[in-house]
Formats: structure tokens, sequence, C-alpha cells
């Protein structure tokens, strides 16, 4: 339910956790390793150019990202990974035009970043003569253009989980108006393309002896796995159905008031339900925050009982709540959900409707797991 093992959170831009993996530093090693051999300046030049080519890569997971959320589809975090980025949303799209159009704006990104740096080297006082190989050799921008046209290309192969994939499988699922089996169409495509990918690395590898090529075969051990784990999430979010928060929350939560004191806290809350936290709810009960017995046993002891829950509580971030009307599927990858062990279930207007707890959605997807017994 967390992010991606062995990654690490760089930054959060427009709410979504930006990570990036460990294997990335490696790529970085890599390029720094084989520009030293020529010159420190070349190292340099090599490290700074991955650096800016994966900002573009960001840009391009961000295009999905943020059109994804024109649909009611949040992103859970972007990964940078060695071959590029991922970014994990919190649920399938609900009808394949929406697939289509968040599928698209990655490499929309790609040719918008291309256009530019193609103006920039079209007003440049320097000649740029495509023509010349040793052009990408001297040009940063003619190399990040160049850069962005592949990326560009080669994400619209459809081959799944590249973006021409997903579009290959919206129109799948358009045609088929059966989701599961579109994206065992565009999968069975991926895993195509990732043996041509590993078995072209490897002819590579043996027949101009480089180690280059071995890219092409993690890339296709990557895209092959990622192609399989689709089949099996999409058969698993098919067995769910439209299971929300609200079918398996607690709809009668307890919740201490916040212009409750803190004595009388300490006694009709802790005291009684020996619980070490409690949600806090205002006036119209709305969720406002968390009161910790901790905070609530300093005020008393320290004298400062009259205090109220809401002077003591830690005021909600939106860490701790979820959509009553959310879907199972999207609480699977909640990390405040692992850390906390509950979450706050708020309807549209943020007024606490229940509680919903880890062990509440583990019993539920181990109902929907176990086998159906037969019609008799």
């Amino acid at each position: 339910m967390s992010g991606m093992r062995w990654s690490w959170k760089i930054a959060t831009v427009a709410g979504i956790p930006v990570r990036v993996h460990a294997t990335f530093f490696l790529l970085l090693g890599w390029f720094f390793w084989t520009g030293a051999t020529r010159s420190l300046d070349e190292a340099v030049r090599s490290v700074v150019f991955i650096l800016a080519a994966f900002a573009c890569v960001i840009l391009h997971e961000f295009g999905h990202a943020l059109t994804a959320r024109r649909y009611g589809v949040l992103t859970r975090d972007i990964t940078l990974l060695p071959i590029g980025g991922v970014a994990r949303l919190d649920r399938f799209p609900r009808k394949p035009s929406q697939e289509v159009a968040i599928a698209l704006m990655g490499p929309a990104v790609n040719v918008v970043i291309a256009a530019a740096l193609y103006l920039v080297m079209r007003f440049s006082p320097d000649t740029y003569d495509f023509s010349n190989p040793a052009l990408l050799e001297r040009s940063f921008t003619a190399r990040l253009f160049v850069f962005n046209v592949v990326v560009t290309g080669f994400n619209l192969i459809p081959a799944f989980p590249m973006d021409g994939g997903r579009i290959a499988r919206a129109i799948a699922w358009r045609v088929t108006g059966d989701r599961l089996r579109a994206t065992k169409i565009a999968a069975g495509l991926g895993q195509a393309f990732s043996v041509l990918l590993i078995c072209g690395g490897l002819f590579q590898i043996i027949a101009f002896q480089t180690l280059w090529p071995l890219w092409y075969v993690v890339l296709g051990l990557f895209l092959g796995q990622a192609a399989r784990g689709a089949v099996v999430q999409t058969a698993f979010a098919e067995r769910l159905g439209d299971v929300k928060v609200e079918d398996i929350m607690d709809r009668e939560p307890v919740a201490a008031p916040a212009d409750l004191d803190a004595e009388r806290a300490l006694d009709e809350f802790f005291h009684r339900y020996r619980w070490s936290w409690f949600p806090v709810v205002d006036a119209a009960h709305h969720f406002v925050g968390i009161i910790r017995q901790e905070r609530v046993d300093g005020a008393v002891h320290s004298g400062d009982g009259r205090r109220t829950v809401g002077e003591l509580m830690d005021a909600d971030d939106g860490d701790w709540r979820v959509g009553s009307e959310d879907s199972l599927e999207s609480l699977l990858s909640s990390e405040p959900l692992r850390r906390h062990g509950a979450l706050m279930a708020v309807d549209p207007g943020g007024v606490l409707r229940g509680v919903v707890t880890i062990e509440q959605v583990r019993r539920a997807l181990q109902s929907a797991v176990a086998p159906q017994a037969p019609a008799s």
C-alpha cells in the first residue's frame, strides 16, 4: 500500500508525490563513468543531459496525471526509474475515451517540448544541420530535441503498458465492451514486443561485443512483467466490482467535539473507550482533526484542563481522510491507511460519515477473492 520499494520522495508537485528509485542513481553513475573515460567535462555534461531528459519524463507523467485528475482519477505518485517514469493511478478510468485522453497527453507534452526546442534551434544564430551526426555530440539542445521525438514515437507503439498500448486497450475495450478482455489483448501485444526487445538486445550484445544494448533487455523484462501484472490487476479490480468505502466503513464513528475541554475529553472518551486517538468534529460534524491521548494527558496534568480539544488536536491536512464514495480499489494503495491503520470517511462536504480501518479493507478483499459457492 505504500510507494514503490527502494524509492524516495524528492518533491510534491500539484499534490502529487514525485519519487526517485534507487536504480535511477545507477543510471547516473553509468553515464558519469562512460563520460569520464573521455574527460571530466564530458562526464558532467552527460549527467546534466540525463537530468534534463528525465525532467522531460516527469513532465510527460504529469501530462497523464493532470489529465486523469480531470476525470476524477487521482495519482498516487510518480516514480523515476532508469527506463523512464511511472505514474500510478488510484483506479482505472471509467470510459475508454477517458483512457485515450489520459494516454495521449503524455506524448503530447513531449511533442510540445520538442516543438519548443526546434524553435530555439530554428532561430538560433548557430547553424543546425540535422543530416550531420556530429550535431548530437556537440549540441545539448539538439540531443534533447531528438530525445523527446524518440520518447514520443516509442511511447505510441501499441504495446501495453506503454501509452500506445493503453490506447490499443481502450479501442479493444470500446469494441468488446469488456475491460479485462481488452487488457489481455493489449498485454499480449506488450509481451510480444518485450520478447522482441530482449532478443534484439541480446543479439546486439553478442554481435557487437558491447553492453549498451543491455538497456533493451532490461526494458523488455520490465515491459513483459508490467503487461502480465496489468492482467492480474484488472482481473482483481473486476472482482472487486463497484464496492465503495461507504460499503465497508463503520457508519457510527465515535468522534470528539472540537469545543469539548480536555478534562471531559479524557473522562468521556479516552478513559471510556480506551483508544489512543479520536477523530474531532466541529459543530456541523465536519471532520477537522485528530486528538491524541498524550496531548490531552499533558494538558490536564499541567493544569490546562480547560483547553479545548480543538486547541490540542492535530489539524486535518488531508492525510487522514478518504471520500466515502471512493472505490475500495483506491484504498489498496493508500499509504496513509497503512501508516495510520484507519481513515476518516467524509462526504463531498467534509462531513464525517464513518471510519474505515485496514482490517475492514482486508476482510473486504478476502470476501472478494474467496471462491463463490455454486448455485444450488
